[in-house]
């Protein structure tokens, strides 16, 4: 994530120059109005991202691409991915967290959306 460093320096500005350069009292330097403006983004930033990270789902998927399965497993991982059930346990957005549970044993990976059937 990319941050608007024109805002944040706008905002720190707006903050340093709104300060009532009356001595006695206790006034921030542009440092520190820099540092308070670079938090707020970061705030922002983190807030907005909360909100789109992992969902909890629990999607049935059919089927994952073959040439996937060949590149990111071996044989026998392959052949119990084959044979499993698969369920999305958690979503992104473009991926899902595929618990694969079979007779064999379990194997949980991160797929690609555009890879599941």
């Amino acid at each position: 994530m990319r941050y608007n460093r024109a805002e944040i320096m706008k905002k720190a500005w707006e903050v340093y120059k709104s300060q009532n350069f009356n001595y006695k009292k206790n006034l921030w330097s542009f440092a520190k109005c820099l540092k308070e403006a670079w938090k707020v983004a970061k705030e922002e930033v983190r807030r907005n991202s909360s909100s789109v990270e992992k969902k909890e789902t629990s999607k049935e998927i059919k089927a994952v691409a073959d040439w996937f399965l060949k590149k990111n497993f071996d044989q026998n991982e392959r052949y119990v991915i084959s044979l499993a059930d698969m369920k999305a346990i958690k979503e992104t957005a473009k991926a899902y967290f595929i618990n694969a549970v079979s007779d064999f044993g379990t194997i949980s990976f991160w797929c690609p959306k555009s890879v599941c059937c």
